[in-house]
């Protein structure tokens, strides 16, 4: 069955029957060959929606899987400091990707019981995993361990990626099928939903960590992240954002953003959390001490929320507000123990307004926020939408840097 690569445009030499070599792999799912009797490919009459984003290790590489029902579908990547395309992959919707940690390869999940391993630079195959008893609906490499957890059936299956090989299976946990596959950073923990459930396993041992979160019929979660090595943040179906501490699953925070909760991203280099359903967000969320300087203003603020003057203490509460997540800590105390009840009412109420207020909101797409993603170094942020376009943004300022389009080959 074949399978159509396109290469980047600046590699046009003669024509473009010359450009798109047809690459034949066994178990690969067959489309109509992109056309050839013009120079490049045409624009796509609707742009296929943005499925999911993804940036490589070193954040020199984008990659955004999209497509949809009898839409063009596959996995892009460009060149994230040009804007470059670097190639193009037709096929299948891509409803997953993710990035081995070392950078040099790229797991695929596209709608058919083959996961593929591509070269992110190239868009060339390296092998493929399976076949599995159902459609691969993600993929998500295991930090430290050599290993590709697939999702597909009811039964996690974990890939040793030099062998091709199953080294293990996690089962037991979803009924009749896993959807989503999210991975700590360190490795240690996956955390996999299915249509009805919600689990949280230990990698190493195979095991999961039961009575972490309610299992309850009626109760999802969305957004499903870590901030940390052993903290994971969730959102439930009425909007409640909670982040837990792993093994013990206690909560260390509860709040509702305003910014959403279908899909969340983290970057603890950057401070922010982003959420995302109609638009995208961004939200203050630190986890580092603050530094003597801020613990001075912090401590000459809480006083200020007591002076005498009116004006005086709006201003307290608004430069509270500036300072941040950081504050968060001294504001919760504050909130129990503060001296007086105007302490305790204003800090209450600005940590509710850091936590649950967004810093900015991220304009531009014209359709709904299907995929976001910062860069590890937390300098860049991407959201990929439904009307076909991928934008990358500055998350300290929300100034949108670069737009690109999936269905524009030109």
């Amino acid at each position: 069955m074949n399978l159509d690569l396109v290469l980047a445009p600046s590699r046009a030499a003669a024509s473009a029957r010359d450009l798109i070599p047809r690459v034949v792999f066994a178990a690969t799912l067959l489309v109509a060959p992109i056309s050839a009797a013009d120079d490049t490919p045409g624009p796509f009459v609707k742009p296929p929606p943005i499925r999911t984003v993804a940036f490589s290790p070193n954040g020199q590489i984008l990659v955004a899987g999209f497509g949809a029902k009898e839409q063009p579908s596959g996995v892009t990547a460009w060149d994230v400091s040009t804007g470059k395309r670097l190639w193009r992959l037709s096929g299948a919707a891509v409803n997953s990707v993710s990035f081995a940690p070392d950078g040099m390869a790229l797991a695929v999940a596209r709608g058919t019981p083959i996961a593929m391993r591509l070269d992110p630079h190239t868009g060339k195959m390296l092998d493929e995993l399976g076949p599995h008893p159902t459609d691969v609906r993600s993929v998500a490499h295991i930090p430290g361990t050599g290993l590709l957890a697939t999702a597909s059936d009811g039964t996690i299956r974990l890939w040793d990626v030099k062998t091709g090989r199953i080294a293990r299976e996690l089962v037991g946990g979803h009924p009749k099928e896993v959807r989503s596959l999210v991975v700590s950073p360190t490795g240690k923990w996956l955390v996999s939903t299915g249509p009805d459930t919600t689990r949280i396993w230990n990698v190493a041992t195979g095991s999961e960590l039961k009575d972490v979160i309610k299992q309850d019929r009626g109760i999802g979660y969305y957004g499903i992240v870590f901030v940390g090595a052993d903290r994971l943040m969730m959102a439930n179906n009425s909007g409640e954002q909670a982040i837990r501490d792993l093994p013990s699953g206690k909560v260390l925070l509860r709040f509702h953003s305003t910014g959403g909760y279908d899909r969340s991203a983290y970057s603890g280099a950057a401070g922010l959390a982003a959420f995302a359903g109609h638009g995208a967000a961004l939200a203050d969320l630190t986890f580092r001490p603050p530094t003597a300087d801020e613990i001075a203003k912090i401590n000459k603020l809480l006083t200020d929320f007591d002076d005498d003057s009116y004006e005086v203490r709006q201003a307290a509460t608004a430069a509270m507000r500036a300072v941040g997540s950081v504050a968060e800590p001294a504001l919760r105390l504050a909130a129990a123990e503060g001296s007086s009840a105007e302490v305790r009412m204003r800090a209450r109420e600005v940590r509710l307004e850091i936590l649950n207020e967004p810093v900015r909101r991220l304009t531009g797409h014209t359709d709904a926020v299907a995929a976001i993603a910062f860069a590890p170094d937390g300098s860049m942020f991407a959201t990929g939408s439904e009307d076909g376009t991928v934008c990358l943004w500055n998350p300290q300022t929300g100034k949108e840097l670069r737009r690109l389009k999936v269905a524009d080959l030109n």
